[in-house]
Protein backbone atom coordinates (compact mmCIF):
# COMPACT_ATOMS: atom_id res chain seq x y z
CA UNK A 1 0.00 0.00 0.00
CA UNK A 2 1.34 3.17 -0.80
CA UNK A 3 0.40 6.28 0.86
CA UNK A 4 0.27 10.37 0.36
CA UNK A 5 2.47 13.11 2.17
CA UNK A 6 0.39 16.38 2.71
CA UNK A 7 2.67 19.52 3.15
CA UNK A 8 1.31 22.50 4.11
CA UNK A 9 3.24 25.58 3.35
CA UNK A 10 2.97 28.53 6.35
CA UNK A 11 5.06 30.58 8.46
CA UNK A 12 6.78 29.97 11.70
CA UNK A 13 4.75 31.98 13.45
CA UNK A 14 1.66 29.43 12.63
CA UNK A 15 3.29 26.15 12.83
CA UNK A 16 1.62 25.40 15.99
CA UNK A 17 -1.47 26.68 14.98
CA UNK A 18 -1.73 24.64 12.09
CA UNK A 19 -0.37 21.38 14.33
CA UNK A 20 -3.08 22.20 17.05
CA UNK A 21 -6.16 22.37 14.41
CA UNK A 22 -5.30 19.33 12.32
CA UNK A 23 -5.23 17.42 15.80
CA UNK A 24 -8.31 18.62 17.18
CA UNK A 25 -10.45 19.32 14.30
CA UNK A 26 -9.17 16.33 12.13
CA UNK A 27 -7.73 13.33 14.78
CA UNK A 28 -4.03 14.14 12.81
CA UNK A 29 -1.73 13.83 15.50
CA UNK A 30 1.38 13.25 14.76
CA UNK A 31 2.66 15.84 12.25
CA UNK A 32 6.86 16.64 10.72
CA UNK A 33 7.38 20.29 11.30
CA UNK A 34 9.88 21.90 8.68
CA UNK A 35 11.68 25.68 9.37
CA UNK A 36 14.65 27.36 9.77
CA UNK A 37 13.99 29.26 13.23
CA UNK A 38 16.59 30.22 15.24
CA UNK A 39 16.47 27.78 18.64
CA UNK A 40 16.30 29.46 21.65
CA UNK A 41 18.68 27.59 24.73
CA UNK A 42 18.98 31.13 26.72
CA UNK A 43 16.62 29.60 29.40
CA UNK A 44 19.16 26.84 29.89
CA UNK A 45 21.95 26.02 32.62
CA UNK A 46 25.02 28.19 31.85
CA UNK A 47 22.74 30.64 30.05
CA UNK A 48 23.10 31.02 25.76
CA UNK A 49 25.82 29.41 23.90
CA UNK A 50 25.83 30.74 20.17
CA UNK A 51 28.45 27.89 18.85
CA UNK A 52 26.20 25.07 20.12
CA UNK A 53 23.08 26.52 17.46
CA UNK A 54 22.82 24.33 14.48
CA UNK A 55 23.98 25.35 11.02
CA UNK A 56 20.92 26.68 9.24
CA UNK A 57 19.88 28.69 6.49
CA UNK A 58 18.77 32.13 6.51
CA UNK A 59 15.40 31.98 8.11
CA UNK A 60 13.18 33.17 5.88
CA UNK A 61 10.50 32.77 8.28
CA UNK A 62 8.74 30.01 6.15
CA UNK A 63 7.74 26.38 7.48
CA UNK A 64 6.51 23.16 6.39
CA UNK A 65 3.61 20.96 8.13
CA UNK A 66 3.59 17.52 6.92
CA UNK A 67 1.34 14.55 7.43
CA UNK A 68 0.82 10.92 6.01
CA UNK A 69 -2.25 8.90 5.24
CA UNK A 70 -2.84 5.60 3.48
CA UNK A 71 -3.46 5.34 -0.37
CA UNK A 72 -4.59 1.72 -1.24
CA UNK A 73 -5.32 2.95 -5.00
CA UNK A 74 -9.02 2.80 -4.44
CA UNK A 75 -11.33 5.83 -5.65
CA UNK A 76 -12.59 5.30 -1.57
CA UNK A 77 -8.66 6.47 -0.92
CA UNK A 78 -8.67 9.32 -3.38
CA UNK A 79 -12.25 10.50 -2.04
CA UNK A 80 -10.68 10.91 1.27
CA UNK A 81 -7.59 12.55 -0.04
CA UNK A 82 -9.97 14.95 -1.38
CA UNK A 83 -12.07 15.53 1.01
CA UNK A 84 -9.12 16.52 3.56
CA UNK A 85 -7.65 18.60 1.10
CA UNK A 86 -10.61 20.12 0.91
CA UNK A 87 -11.56 20.40 4.71
CA UNK A 88 -7.89 21.69 5.50
CA UNK A 89 -8.17 24.23 3.27
CA UNK A 90 -10.80 25.91 5.26
CA UNK A 91 -8.28 26.55 8.20
CA UNK A 92 -5.37 28.37 6.04
CA UNK A 93 -4.66 31.54 5.31
CA UNK A 94 -4.71 33.21 2.05
CA UNK A 95 -0.53 33.36 2.11
CA UNK A 96 -0.88 29.41 2.92
CA UNK A 97 -1.27 26.52 0.36
CA UNK A 98 -1.46 22.71 0.79
CA UNK A 99 -0.45 20.11 -1.16
CA UNK A 100 0.05 16.23 -1.42
CA UNK A 101 2.78 13.63 -3.47
CA UNK A 102 2.30 10.10 -3.65
CA UNK A 103 5.42 7.65 -2.61
CA UNK A 104 5.36 3.91 -1.56
CA UNK A 105 4.33 1.73 0.98
CA UNK A 106 7.66 0.93 2.91
CA UNK A 107 8.27 4.94 3.24
CA UNK A 108 4.68 5.36 5.31
CA UNK A 109 5.27 2.64 7.11
CA UNK A 110 8.97 3.51 8.42
CA UNK A 111 7.53 7.18 8.64
CA UNK A 112 4.83 5.80 10.97
CA UNK A 113 7.12 3.53 12.83
CA UNK A 114 9.49 7.05 14.17
CA UNK A 115 6.19 8.55 14.91
CA UNK A 116 4.38 5.74 16.95
CA UNK A 117 5.41 3.36 19.38
CA UNK A 118 3.40 1.45 21.84
CA UNK A 119 2.13 3.65 25.11
CA UNK A 120 0.04 2.62 28.38
CA UNK A 121 -2.65 5.10 29.91
CA UNK A 122 -2.58 3.49 33.74
CA UNK A 123 -3.83 -0.18 32.84
CA UNK A 124 -4.26 0.35 29.13
CA UNK A 125 -1.64 -0.32 26.34
CA UNK A 126 -2.22 1.46 23.23
CA UNK A 127 0.28 0.13 20.85
CA UNK A 128 0.35 -0.10 16.60
CA UNK A 129 0.20 -3.15 14.46
CA UNK A 130 3.91 -3.00 13.54
CA UNK A 131 4.73 -3.78 17.16
CA UNK A 132 5.06 -7.46 18.37
CA UNK A 133 1.80 -8.36 20.21
CA UNK A 134 4.44 -10.29 22.97
CA UNK A 135 5.10 -6.91 24.40
CA UNK A 136 1.56 -6.44 25.79
CA UNK A 137 1.75 -7.62 29.31
CA UNK A 138 -0.67 -10.08 29.99
CA UNK A 139 -2.96 -8.46 32.72
CA UNK A 140 -2.97 -5.07 30.77
CA UNK A 141 -6.42 -4.25 28.61
CA UNK A 142 -4.82 -3.61 25.17
CA UNK A 143 -6.10 -1.20 22.63
CA UNK A 144 -4.42 -1.71 18.86
CA UNK A 145 -5.13 1.08 16.29
CA UNK A 146 -2.73 2.52 13.35
CA UNK A 147 -2.97 5.94 11.90
CA UNK A 148 -5.42 7.09 9.27
CA UNK A 149 -7.04 9.79 7.63
CA UNK A 150 -9.01 10.05 11.17
CA UNK A 151 -5.76 9.56 13.24
CA UNK A 152 -6.59 9.43 16.43
CA UNK A 153 -4.17 7.09 19.21
CA UNK A 154 -4.57 8.56 22.50
CA UNK A 155 -1.03 9.79 22.19
CA UNK A 156 -2.06 13.57 22.52
CA UNK A 157 -2.34 14.58 26.13
CA UNK A 158 -6.38 15.87 25.32
CA UNK A 159 -7.23 12.04 24.37
CA UNK A 160 -5.11 10.82 27.11
CA UNK A 161 -7.18 13.18 29.72
CA UNK A 162 -10.71 11.62 28.40
CA UNK A 163 -9.10 8.09 28.40
CA UNK A 164 -8.11 8.78 31.96
CA UNK A 165 -11.45 10.20 32.74
CA UNK A 166 -13.12 6.92 31.42
CA UNK A 167 -10.64 4.53 33.12
CA UNK A 168 -12.23 6.40 36.70
CA UNK A 169 -15.64 6.85 35.59
CA UNK A 170 -16.97 3.92 33.11
CA UNK A 171 -18.38 0.94 35.00
CA UNK A 172 -19.58 -2.01 33.59
CA UNK A 173 -22.86 -2.08 31.74
CA UNK A 174 -23.10 1.90 30.62
CA UNK A 175 -24.05 3.23 27.77
CA UNK A 176 -21.71 5.37 26.42
CA UNK A 177 -22.06 8.68 23.66
CA UNK A 178 -18.82 10.28 21.77
CA UNK A 179 -19.02 13.13 19.87
CA UNK A 180 -16.47 13.67 17.72
CA UNK A 181 -15.42 10.26 17.20
CA UNK A 182 -12.12 10.72 14.64
CA UNK A 183 -10.73 6.96 14.78
CA UNK A 184 -13.18 5.75 17.79
CA UNK A 185 -10.13 5.39 20.22
CA UNK A 186 -12.50 6.72 23.29
CA UNK A 187 -15.42 3.77 21.89
CA UNK A 188 -12.58 1.52 22.00
CA UNK A 189 -11.48 2.73 24.88
CA UNK A 190 -15.51 2.49 26.80
CA UNK A 191 -15.89 -0.81 25.53
CA UNK A 192 -12.57 -2.39 26.85
CA UNK A 193 -14.07 -0.97 30.21
CA UNK A 194 -17.41 -2.71 30.18
CA UNK A 195 -19.05 0.07 27.97
CA UNK A 196 -22.47 -2.06 27.64
CA UNK A 197 -23.24 -0.64 24.01
CA UNK A 198 -21.50 2.86 22.40
CA UNK A 199 -23.13 5.44 19.81
CA UNK A 200 -20.50 7.84 17.84
CA UNK A 201 -20.52 11.00 16.11
CA UNK A 202 -18.86 13.17 14.08
CA UNK A 203 -18.86 15.54 10.87
CA UNK A 204 -16.54 13.17 8.52
CA UNK A 205 -18.26 10.49 6.68
CA UNK A 206 -15.50 8.33 6.79
CA UNK A 207 -15.28 7.99 10.66
CA UNK A 208 -18.09 5.18 10.30
CA UNK A 209 -15.80 3.61 8.33
CA UNK A 210 -12.58 3.78 9.91
CA UNK A 211 -14.26 3.43 13.72
CA UNK A 212 -15.27 -0.58 12.53
CA UNK A 213 -12.42 -0.90 10.83
CA UNK A 214 -10.73 -0.38 14.44
CA UNK A 215 -13.42 -2.33 16.20
CA UNK A 216 -12.60 -5.24 13.81
CA UNK A 217 -9.11 -4.95 14.46
CA UNK A 218 -9.67 -5.06 18.11
CA UNK A 219 -11.83 -8.38 18.31
CA UNK A 220 -14.95 -6.17 18.54
CA UNK A 221 -18.62 -6.89 17.89
CA UNK A 222 -19.44 -4.07 15.05
CA UNK A 223 -22.70 -4.25 16.50
CA UNK A 224 -21.73 -2.97 19.90
CA UNK A 225 -21.90 0.98 18.03
CA UNK A 226 -24.11 2.92 16.20
CA UNK A 227 -22.04 5.65 14.13
CA UNK A 228 -23.75 8.42 12.86
CA UNK A 229 -22.57 11.47 10.38
CA UNK A 230 -23.79 15.23 11.40
CA UNK A 231 -23.29 18.07 13.46
CA UNK A 232 -25.07 17.63 16.84
CA UNK A 233 -25.84 20.89 16.95
CA UNK A 234 -27.57 21.79 14.03
CA UNK A 235 -29.22 18.30 12.90
CA UNK A 236 -32.22 17.52 14.37
CA UNK A 237 -32.94 14.27 12.30
CA UNK A 238 -29.18 13.68 14.42
CA UNK A 239 -30.45 14.48 17.90
CA UNK A 240 -33.24 12.01 17.49
CA UNK A 241 -31.02 9.28 16.25
CA UNK A 242 -28.41 9.69 19.09
CA UNK A 243 -32.04 10.00 21.53
CA UNK A 244 -32.57 11.82 24.91
CA UNK A 245 -31.81 10.83 28.68
CA UNK A 246 -29.97 7.93 27.17
CA UNK A 247 -26.53 7.85 27.96
CA UNK A 248 -24.55 7.06 31.54
CA UNK A 249 -20.89 8.96 30.29
CA UNK A 250 -20.61 11.39 27.34
CA UNK A 251 -17.35 12.06 25.62
CA UNK A 252 -16.25 15.36 23.55
CA UNK A 253 -12.56 15.36 22.82
CA UNK A 254 -12.68 18.50 20.19
CA UNK A 255 -12.17 22.16 20.10
CA UNK A 256 -13.71 24.17 23.50
CA UNK A 257 -15.39 26.75 20.54
CA UNK A 258 -17.41 23.43 19.65
CA UNK A 259 -17.85 22.06 23.20
CA UNK A 260 -19.74 25.62 24.26
CA UNK A 261 -22.44 25.41 21.60
CA UNK A 262 -22.36 21.39 22.20
CA UNK A 263 -23.00 21.53 25.96
CA UNK A 264 -26.85 21.81 26.18
CA UNK A 265 -27.26 18.70 23.69
CA UNK A 266 -24.80 16.88 25.55
CA UNK A 267 -26.73 17.53 28.40
CA UNK A 268 -29.99 16.43 26.65
CA UNK A 269 -28.44 13.11 25.61
CA UNK A 270 -27.22 12.10 29.31
CA UNK A 271 -29.52 10.22 31.88
CA UNK A 272 -29.74 12.15 35.17
CA UNK A 273 -26.56 12.04 37.31
CA UNK A 274 -25.15 11.18 33.94
CA UNK A 275 -21.60 12.26 33.54
CA UNK A 276 -19.99 14.74 30.71
CA UNK A 277 -16.22 14.46 29.68
CA UNK A 278 -14.76 17.12 27.89
CA UNK A 279 -11.01 17.51 26.80
CA UNK A 280 -9.04 18.86 23.95
CA UNK A 281 -9.69 22.67 25.77
CA UNK A 282 -6.51 24.70 25.15
CA UNK A 283 -5.61 26.41 28.89
CA UNK A 284 -6.76 29.90 27.88
CA UNK A 285 -10.40 28.36 26.94
CA UNK A 286 -11.07 27.22 30.18
CA UNK A 287 -13.12 29.27 31.88
CA UNK A 288 -15.40 29.66 28.56
CA UNK A 289 -15.86 26.25 28.87
CA UNK A 290 -16.66 25.62 32.42
CA UNK A 291 -19.42 28.66 32.43
CA UNK A 292 -20.75 27.13 29.22
CA UNK A 293 -21.22 23.57 30.94
CA UNK A 294 -22.45 25.23 34.37
CA UNK A 295 -24.76 27.29 32.02
CA UNK A 296 -26.23 24.13 30.25
CA UNK A 297 -27.10 23.17 33.67
CA UNK A 298 -23.90 20.31 34.69
CA UNK A 299 -22.16 20.65 37.83
CA UNK A 300 -18.46 20.31 37.60
CA UNK A 301 -17.16 17.65 39.77
CA UNK A 302 -13.59 17.46 38.39
CA UNK A 303 -11.04 19.45 36.12
CA UNK A 304 -6.95 18.68 35.01
CA UNK A 305 -4.29 19.76 32.97
CA UNK A 306 -1.79 17.84 30.80
CA UNK A 307 0.26 20.58 29.31
CA UNK A 308 -1.93 23.44 27.68
CA UNK A 309 -4.56 21.17 27.78
CA UNK A 310 -7.63 21.20 30.20
CA UNK A 311 -10.25 18.38 31.07
CA UNK A 312 -13.33 18.90 32.95
CA UNK A 313 -15.96 16.32 34.06
CA UNK A 314 -19.41 17.29 34.69
CA UNK A 315 -22.32 15.79 36.18
CA UNK A 316 -26.24 16.15 34.63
Amino acid sequence: MNYYRFIIKTTESREEDIAFLLSERFGIDSVETRDNAFFDDSEREGGFFPELQPDLPYDDKSAEVLFYIENDGTKVSEEKRDALLSDVKEILLENEKIIFEEACDSQWVDKWKEFFHSFTINDLLIMPSWESEALAPPHKKKILIDPGITFGTGAHESTRLAIEWLQKYLKEGMDFLDIGTGSGILILTALNYGAEEATATDIDPFCEETVYENMEKNGLDKRLASVFTGDITRDKSLIEKVGKNKYDICAANILADIIIPMAPYAYTALKKDGIFITSGIIDFKADEVKEALERAGFSILEEKTLGEWCSFVARK
